[in-house]
């Protein structure tokens, strides 16, 4: 029996960081804004974060496979980033939905001062809350009939995913310039370097019209995925090559 509950951890932890790759990969390469977006404009070298609200396709070999909203707001404390996505993948064999919800609540700087994470799926259900205080990290998972809460050490701020590419706008990075940044994994309670670097500034074509843009690379666990920045902050298009 204990050799049974061994594996069965084991398992779903494996199945968790697998998930947590593939959504990241997936963020940074396949996804393509709509022209649903409610962006304000604003001039290029304006850097004030202003509210906004983002809708975009997720597209998997040019197949719609789902779809991401993303909500960022100004608070009084800083800033606070919504994502809720949707999609249909392939693991371990069967095509199932899996649906998650990201609310992150950054300071000023844009390291994480507390998140809510929501993952669900037809296989399981995982939610994570956490509270940065100091240089600790209280993190609160939940699965069904079990929780349990344990107390982080950082040596380093955090980020969430949602916000590196907040960070970097805000910034201003010169083109060659880069930074590493320390990621935290809600669901497998992990910190993670992710390196992002200031490519170029861009002028390319969004929904039939021309966009200046940053192109920074971001490389997470030896992966190398693009992303090109409009001029309000908002990501314009994310690839997973520089085509």
């Amino acid at each position: 029996m204990a050799t049974h509950r061994i594996k069965l951890s084991w398992i779903i932890g494996a199945l968790f960081a697998l998930i947590f790759v593939f959504l990241f990969t997936l963020r940074l390469g396949l996804f393509q804004k709509r022209e649903s977006d409610l962006k304000e404009e604003r001039p290029f070298h304006a850097q004030t974060q202003v509210d906004r609200e983002t809708w975009m396709n997720i597209l998997q070999q040019g197949q719609k496979i789902g779809y991401a909203h993303r909500q960022f707001y100004k608070t009084d404390s800083g800033y606070r980033i919504l994502e809720s996505v949707f999609m249909q993948i392939n693991t371990m064999g069967m095509v199932q939905d899996i649906r998650y919800r990201t609310e992150g609540n950054f300071y000023p700087n844009f390291t994480l001062s507390h998140f809510d994470f929501d993952l669900q799926s037809s296989l399981f259900r995982f939610k994570a809350y956490g509270v940065v205080k100091e240089n600790t990290l209280t993190l609160i998972t939940r699965t069904p009939g079990s929780e349990q809460k344990i107390d982080i050490r950082l040596e380093k701020d955090i980020h969430l995913p949602i916000g590196i590419l907040e960070t970097l706008n805000a910034e201003s990075l010169r083109p060659g310039e880069s930074r590493t940044f320390q990621v935290f994994d809600p669901t497998t309670a992990a910190q993670r370097p992710v390196k992002v670097v200031m490519l170029a500034e861009e002028t390319i074509p969004i929904m039939g019209r021309q966009e200046s843009a940053k192109k920074v690379s971001v490389d997470f666990m030896g992966v190398s995925q693009f992303a090109w920045i409009g001029k309000d902050g908002a990501i314009l298009k994310e690839g997973s090559s520089s085509k």
